[in-house]
């Protein structure tokens, strides 16, 4: 047999195999929740077959700083007499990109909500801690949840043509995008076979038994004269260093290209969402142990907060809210929030939300 036709053959049996496991959605079912791939699929999926809630249902959105930070069912026994239900729905490692594109999935007429929480770790043009524009990862959360208009349009977002071969490499040979989940599946098929039985069980509220991270960063300081930090006695040099990375701003050469890219996502989500019956919220999360070190509100607001004539379904939630969080004794590494401030920021964000919702609902009926 020559080369060629053995190439073909090989090409031929991986398209079959591609469409009859991956392309047709049926591998993606059983994607396990420890992946980050398999946790915004698990959650995305839930949210699909999750009937529409109109009236009652407040979707918590963002990355792991959200996920960490925010107890549905502690907020729903808070907001219970409201008759809301919130929903967390945070994929750790997701940005406001690949929630426009996930909205589009689950919210495809933007009506399914009565609220949607969009969150950020800064309102200010400032810096990046974490730069995660262009990484290839985010093509993986999105191959077996978007149409293929939406995917070459998140392809063509890419800053360079690399990227953009890079991510339609994945849209065109779905496999490419499972292979650390495929990997996991041939290490343990009895541990998948428990995740599946599980995530068909529990639905969207596969976190609710979840009470947060035990651990604190007390004694984490900065000596407001010299600069000089002190650290908590348990951490060890790695992560030193990596709480250092952080105060020292590594990305301050995207502050621009984050501030436009921000604003720019936020804008695609606010003008899709414009006319619907749907709230809107922006919230700035609690995002760091230390400000006094990063300096947040020294920088200006980003663009998109300083726009005017925003729809009347847009609310920026005040940038304060919940920067009273952001101490040592509420977070457990230099990032997200622990067990004790899960639970405050629960606590103030439904608050705000069931007040905000509920004065809207009452001027509604009022004709107002």
């Amino acid at each position: 047999m020559s080369a060629t036709r053995k190439i073909l053959i090989a090409l031929v049996a991986a398209i079959v195999f591609d469409l009859l496991v991956f392309r047709s959605g049926w591998y993606a079912s059983i994607t396990t929740t420890e992946s980050m791939q398999g946790f915004s699929l698990a959650v995305l999926n839930a949210l699909k077959k999750r009937p529409p809630g109109p009236e009652t249902d407040v979707l918590i959105t963002g990355d792991s700083r959200a996920s960490e930070g925010f107890s549905a069912d502690v907020g729903n026994q808070i907001a219970k007499s409201q008759h809301l239900d919130l929903i967390n729905a945070a994929v750790p490692g997701s940005d406001l990109r690949d929630w426009y594109y996930f909205l589009q999935a689950v919210d495809p007429h933007c009506d399914r909500y009565r609220a949607i929480v969009l969150t950020l770790p800064t309102f200010r043009a400032a810096p990046p801690v974490v730069a995660r524009m262009d990484q290839v990862y985010h093509a993986a959360f999105l191959v077996p949840l978007v149409s293929a208009p939406s995917y070459v349009d998140f392809a063509m977002t890419q800053r360079d043509w690399r990227s953009r071969f890079d991510v339609l490499a994945q849209w065109v040979f779905d496999p490419l995008s499972y292979q650390a989940d495929f990997s996991n599946l041939l290490s343990g098929p009895l541990a998948r076979k428990s995740n599946y039985h599980w995530k068909q069980k529990v639905g969207i509220h596969f976190g609710d038994g979840y009470t947060g991270h035990t651990g604190s960063m007390t004694g984490l300081a900065i000596d407001p004269a010299t600069g000089a930090i002190t650290y908590p006695t348990w951490l060890n040099d790695t992560q030193r260093q990596e709480i250092d990375a952080d105060f020292k701003r590594p990305y301050t050469n995207l502050r621009f290209d984050a501030d436009e890219w921000n604003s720019r996502w936020l804008t695609r989500i606010e003008d899709r969402y414009a006319g619907s019956k749907t709230r809107v919220y922006v919230l700035r999360l609690p995002s760091t142990p230390l400000p006094a070190a990063i300096h947040d509100n020294s920088y200006e607001l980003a663009a998109f907060f300083q726009q005017n004539g925003r729809p009347d379904n847009v609310r920026v939630i005040p940038e304060p809210l919940l920067l009273n969080l952001e101490q040592p004794q509420f977070f457990f590494d230099n990032r997200h929030l622990n067990a004790v401030g899960r639970l405050k920021m629960t606590q103030q964000l439904t608050d705000y939300l069931a007040s905000d919702l509920a004065q809207s609902g009452s001027k509604v009926a009022s004709g107002n």
